[in-house]
């Protein structure tokens, strides 16, 4: 489990200002993080896609989650649960949990994700450019939760 007092960065999005956005802004300031939903549905390949992305740019162990009202179908939601792209809150789930338990249920998936995961930084070591996202974003999370001697370390392999 990831350290307690590691910060979680956030992603929020909506695809157009369609009253999603109202929702987005509330989740936005609870959780100080990035979130997707959309009326307009498409819901598997948007989340698929942006996993793909993720993925592909060393950014899997990102956490999607999201919501749509009804426009995501129960049958989608199961689709992206049992591949593992992202964790979709659905009306009922509104209704049963509440806000702030779709809150809290995002918030304990997101910190079961251990950021310091060593093979984690195994592709630091070449030069990093700051068009590298991903190891940049390494080389910060290594900045603000390892120890000196670590970091400096980290930080040798890359020049």
């Amino acid at each position: 489990m990831a350290d307690a007092r590691m910060p979680l960065r956030v992603i929020t999005a909506a695809a157009i200002f369609d009253g999603h956005d109202a929702a987005i802004g509330i989740f936005r300031r609870i959780l100080h993080a990035v979130a997707i939903t959309s009326y307009q549905g498409g819901a598997v390949e948007m989340f698929t896609h942006t996993r793909e992305i993720l993925d592909a740019n060393g950014f899997d162990h990102v956490f999607l989650f999201g919501g749509g009202g009804g426009t995501i179908l129960p049958r989608e939601i199961e689709y992206l649960k049992n591949n593992e792209i992202g964790r979709i809150y659905s009306p009922d789930d509104g209704r049963s949990m509440g806000l702030v338990g779709m809150v809290q249920d995002a918030m304990q998936q997101a910190c079961e994700i251990d950021l310091m995961e060593p093979s984690r930084f195994d592709s630091l070591d070449r030069p990093v450019t700051a068009d590298d996202h991903g190891s940049v974003s390494r080389m910060l999370t290594m900045a603000e939760n390892s120890t000196h001697e670590d970091f400096t370390d980290a930080l040798a392999r890359t020049r």
